[in-house]
C-alpha cells in the first residue's frame, strides 16, 4: 500500500502548462493570489514550446495583454542575445517566429518571477469534490517516482488540452457539433453534403505540422 498523498493548498490551482495555463497562472499571481501550476510533461508552454512557433496572425497591432507581452519578450530575447542588427532578430518577425526553447525560457522565467509554484511530470489521478459538487482538490501522481501529491484550492482552472480535470469533476461536456435545429443556428452542423446541417460526434482535426 502506497504512502498517503501530501497536500498543498493554494488560492488557484491550474492544471495544464499550456500557454493558457501559464498565462492564467501569471495573471492570477500578479493579482496577489497564491498559485500552483501542475503539468503532465517535463515542459511548460504546450504547443508553443513544442514546435508550433510560426504564429498565424494578421495585424500585430490587434494583439494586446499577455499575448503582446510574450511576443515583445521574444523580440527582446533575440535583440539582447544576437544584437539589434542581427539576422536572428530579423527572422523572428517582430516576435511572431521563434525557437521552441526560447518560448519555454520566457514562460519558465515569468513563472519564477511571479512566484508560481510549478509541478512538472505530475499526472492527475483522482478529483475530490465538495458536497455541493465543486472541486475541493485533486491528486496527481509523480511520473518519476510514483509518489502522490494532492492540490487543494479555492479556484481551479483546467488548461490542459485533454480536459481531464473537467471530466474528473463531472462537468457536463459533449463531443462533436450540434445540429442547426437545436439552437436555431444557420451555420451549425455538418457544412456540406447530404447531411448538411445535421449533428455529428466527430473531433476537430488536430495534428502535428
Amino acid at each position: 500500500m502506497g504512502l498517503a498523498a501530501e497536500q498543498k493548498s493554494f488560492d488557484l490551482v491550474v492544471y495544464g502548462g499550456t500557454p493558457a495555463g501559464v498565462m492564467s497562472a501569471v495573471a492570477a499571481a500578479d493579482k496577489g493570489l497564491s498559485v500552483v501550476l501542475v503539468e503532465t510533461t517535463n515542459h511548460v508552454g504546450g504547443m508553443i514550446s513544442g514546435g508550433l512557433v510560426e504564429t498565424d496572425i494578421g495585424d500585430r497591432n490587434t494583439v494586446g495583454g499577455l499575448a503582446k507581452w510574450f511576443f515583445d519578450e521574444v523580440v527582446n530575447y533575440y535583440r539582447d542575445t544576437y544584437g539589434p542588427d542581427s539576422p536572428e532578430l530579423k527572422a523572428c518577425r517582430d516576435g511572431l517566429m521563434y525557437e521552441p526553447s526560447v518560448g519555454e525560457k520566457i514562460f519558465d522565467r515569468v513563472l519564477a518571477e511571479k512566484k508560481v509554484q510549478v509541478f512538472k511530470k505530475y499526472r492527475l489521478t483522482t478529483v475530490q469534490r465538495n458536497p455541493d459538487g465543486n472541486i475541493a482538490s485533486f491528486t496527481a501522481e509523480n511520473l518519476n517516482d510514483g509518489s502522490r501529491q494532492t492540490f487543494a484550492g479555492r479556484i481551479f482552472i483546467d488548461a490542459s488540452y485533454e480536459g481531464d480535470l473537467l471530466a474528473g469533476a463531472g462537468v457536463h461536456n459533449r463531443i462533436g457539433r450540434e445540429g442547426r435545429d437545436e439552437f436555431n443556428e444557420s451555420l451549425a452542423g455538418i457544412a456540406v453534403g447530404p447531411d448538411k446541417g445535421k449533428a455529428d460526434g466527430r473531433y476537430q482535426t488536430y495534428n502535428f505540422r
